[in-house]
């Protein structure tokens, strides 16, 4: 079952169970695959994988980043709702990568890439992107490309 699937069975079962926070997440959640589609002219054949999983990425980092702002501006309510709305969506993301894991990746791409300079960043993220998505962020990941290519 492929991770859109999954995400609309899970809505219907949340529908069954009358679990409205659940239902509140995955219906915005399969309107932002939905609307992905349409951004993309796939509305026939729909998202690959990685398309599915890029959606739900960004919206995770979304509710990261308004939990943030909700901290910031003492919104102590806003912030439980977001961070448990970001618990929802961690079920559809793949097993976060450790440090550890993400350097081992960065090295083999820039190995395989034959960079030498943090010129050859972009080639190295665009080697290391698909290894990485919805594991770790790009921003962490091009920052460690930047200090091993550096130093």
């Amino acid at each position: 079952m492929n991770l859109k699937d999954r995400i609309q069975k899970d809505l219907e079962a949340a529908l069954r169970r009358q679990d409205k926070a659940v239902v509140s997440v995955l219906r915005l959640l399969a309107a932002a695959v939905h609307n992905e589609e349409i951004a993309k002219g796939k509305q026939q054949s729909g998202l690959e994988e990685g398309g599915v999983l890029d959606v739900v990425a960004r919206e995770a980092k979304r509710r990261k980043e308004s939990i943030g702002a909700y901290e910031k501006g003492g919104r102590a309510d806003l912030v439980e709702q977001e961070r448990a709305e970001l618990a929802i969506l961690y079920h559809y993301l793949p097993e976060p990568l450790d440090a550890g894991a993400l350097e081992q990746l960065v090295r083999a791409a820039i190995t395989e890439t034959s960079a030498t300079s943090a010129k050859d960043l972009g080639k190295v993220m665009v080697a290391l992107r698909p290894r990485i998505a919805g594991r770790a962020d790009g921003g962490v990941a091009a920052e460690l490309v930047r200090k091993l290519l550096s130093g």
